[in-house]
């Protein structure tokens, strides 16, 4: 019998999570727990990565994923088997758990995690929510010159919202990560580029699509994009413009540590 997710009259997002993967400074001990409380084709993929900061982030990555399972839907650490997609999305195997979805994303310091709850699976094989963080990170060359580089993938209207007179140079390449962390989380949850906050796809305007973006600290963004069921309120959407670094979305902040006291020996 599969596992449903708790009912609820709207969408929800049941987890906005986040680990600062640089302020995690395993022993080896602790390390090596890690990695075994993991799907072995994970942990080989995360070994051969040559640099230990993108090997933390990548296994925070996976163990958040089990930590949802384990601690808001209740499936034993080691029962939880994860898969990936055609396009690389991890996906979930079994058990069986129906009206979710959920996704993961890292960059710079931090590993996310978003996940979603009670929604209308109307259209077939499509996924229902996407997640994205990005480090700003100030390029070498001048702010204008690097920004013109992306200048094709981004509408009229975003590119003049990035470039806006009013606005100093670091104001825009703030703006430029707020927009393409926005993109990358849609195009994780369903596969297009053509998005504002209001999302248009070919112009048409798309409401059935909410995001959310924020600041995990001052150099990170992050972005949610999630597919809202017909008749939803939007009063219960949670739907923010951050122009000011200080307002944030609620993020959890968890421990790696904290989740590797519940974790489970993986074999296989």
């Amino acid at each position: 019998m599969p596992i449903i997710a708790k009912e609820n009259q709207d969408t929800k997002i049941t987890a906005r999570w986040a680990v600062n993967v640089t302020d995690w400074q395993p022993t080896e001990e602790q390390y090596t727990h890690a990695l075994n409380s993991i799907q072995t084709e994970e942990r080989e993929r995360i070994l051969r990565r040559r640099l230990k900061q993108d090997q933390k982030l990548s296994l925070s990555g996976r163990l958040l994923l089990r930590w949802l399972f384990h601690s808001v839907y209740q499936v034993d650490w080691e029962v939880t088997r994860f898969g990936r997609s055609k396009n690389e999305r991890p996906i979930l195997i079994s058990p069986e758990v129906s009206k979710i979805d959920f996704n993961i994303s890292h960059h710079g310091d931090w590993a996310v995690l978003a996940s979603i709850g009670n929604f209308e699976d109307r259209r077939q094989n499509l996924n229902v929510i996407g997640v994205d963080v990005m480090k700003i990170e100030t390029p070498d060359e001048p702010i204008s010159q690097y920004l013109r580089i992306f200048r094709e993938q981004f509408s009229e209207y975003e590119w003049c919202t990035i470039n806006s007179p009013n606005i100093s140079e670091q104001e825009k390449l703030q703006r430029f990560y707020r927009y393409w962390c926005l993109k990358e989380s849609y195009i994780k949850a369903i596969g297009s580029i053509k998005t504002k906050t209001q999302l248009y796809v070919i112009n048409e305007p798309c409401p059935e699509w909410k995001f959310e973006e924020s600041y995990l600290d001052r150099n990170h963004c992050v972005a949610i994009a999630y597919y809202k069921n017909k008749g939803d309120d939007d009063a219960n959407v949670k739907h923010t413009i951050v122009d000011d670094l200080d307002r944030t979305l609620p993020f959890k902040i968890l421990d790696v540590n904290h989740i590797l006291q519940y974790a489970k020996e993986i074999k296989g």
